[in-house]
């Protein structure tokens, strides 16, 4: 019986002490609420003020802005003033605008983009002249005299120092340089990647960048540098595709 009694006294502290905990919890998850509640009206208010305060500065700067406006020396007003100094403003920007589309269209006209190469026209030998020397990218070839084998990407057409050599194709000269192995040399460009090299030259015709046509003299033929002396007079002839070699017996018609 007194058993019986204890254990019934535990259950009643037990039960009770479980809803104090309970009713603990929700009062802090009811505080918890509060505060937060009250964290966003804090923002919500600062918020407000701050556009506020932004409203309020742009009314003013355009308040100060329209009372501003007074008489000068010349009678004008500043509103006057500004409307007309933005009248020649704009008239320098038109004008400046004219010249860079005018400079524009004069790059354009310049630098005209190339026709796509007709390989069934080919190409017109630049030279009168038997090859002495076949392209041979694939296979060595002895060369005379360096005493040596060596690739050969271009051909040798037999000339006479002082033959006038002739563009090959329509185009435009992209480099003119000069080297020990080709002496004096023209690079042209025909569009469609394709390029032309003519090398052993002296009394140069044209300039980078000039445009010409197919048949024009472009230069003479030189005497052959040390490296081809013993080969004798020549034209050095050069077809290239994507900067590739290609034969240029393949082309000339």
């Amino acid at each position: 019986m007194k058993l019986s009694s204890l254990s019934k006294r535990k259950k009643f502290f037990l039960a009770l002490g479980l809803s104090v905990l309970s009713i603990g919890g929700l009062t802090y998850s009811v505080k918890n609420i509060k505060d937060a509640g009250e964290k966003l009206a804090n923002i919500s208010k600062a918020r407000n003020s701050l556009e506020e305060n932004i409203n309020s500065e742009i009314s003013s700067n355009y308040a100060l802005n329209s009372e501003d406006i007074g008489v000068g020396d010349d009678g004008k007003k500043d509103g006057e003033k500004n409307e007309e100094n933005s009248e020649k403003v704009h008239v320098q920007v038109e004008k400046e605008v004219v010249e860079v589309v005018a400079n524009g269209q004069k790059d354009k006209v310049d630098g005209k983009k190339l026709k796509e190469f007709d390989e069934e026209r080919g190409l017109s030998w630049p030279i009168s002249g038997d090859v002495i020397k076949n392209y041979s990218i694939d296979k060595l070839v002895y060369f005379d005299t360096l005493g040596v084998f060596k690739a050969n990407p271009g051909i040798f057409i037999k000339a006479e120092e002082g033959n006038k050599v002739k563009a090959a194709y329509d185009g435009r000269i992209v480099e003119i340089s000069k080297d020990g192995d080709r002496g004096n040399y023209i690079v042209m460009e025909m569009g469609s990647n394709m390029k032309l090299l003519y090398g052993q030259l002296k009394d140069i015709k044209v300039s980078k960048g000039d445009d010409i046509k197919e048949g024009e003299i472009i230069a003479q033929v030189a005497k052959p540098t040390a490296y081809y002396t013993k080969e004798g007079t020549h034209l050095y002839f050069q077809v290239m595709e994507d900067n590739k070699e290609v034969n240029p017996l393949i082309l000339l018609k």
